[in-house]
C-alpha cells in the first residue's frame, strides 16, 4: 500500500469519528431543545454561543489551527443544532 493510500485511510477513519461525534452531539441537542421547550426558553442562546466560540478560538490558536475556520465550522454546527432543537 502506498503512502497516499495509507494517509487517506487515516483521514477516512477520522471523518467517521467526527460523524459519530456529531451524531451524539445532535442527540443531546434534541434533548436540550425539549427541555427548553418545556421551560419556555428561547432556542438560540447567543451568550453561550459566543462563550463557546471564544473558548474554541483560544484552543485553535494553541493547536495552531485556523481560528476563522474553526469559528465557521462551529457556527454551521450551531445553525443545524438550533434547527434540531425546534
Amino acid at each position: 500500500m502506498n503512502n497516499l493510500r495509507i494517509l487517506r485511510k487515516q483521514i477516512d477513519n477520522i471523518d467517521n469519528q467526527i460523524l459519530d461525534l456529531l451524531k451524539e452531539r445532535m442527540k443531546i441537542v434534541k434533548k436540550i431543545g425539549k427541555l427548553k421547550k418545556d421551560q419556555n426558553k428561547e432556542v438560540i442562546d447567543n451568550i453561550r454561543e459566543k462563550e463557546i466560540l471564544k473558548d474554541l478560538s483560544k484552543k485553535a490558536l494553541k493547536m495552531n489551527l485556523n481560528k476563522k475556520l474553526i469559528q465557521r465550522i462551529w457556527q454551521t454546527i450551531f445553525k443545524l443544532a438550533y434547527k434540531a432543537e425546534k
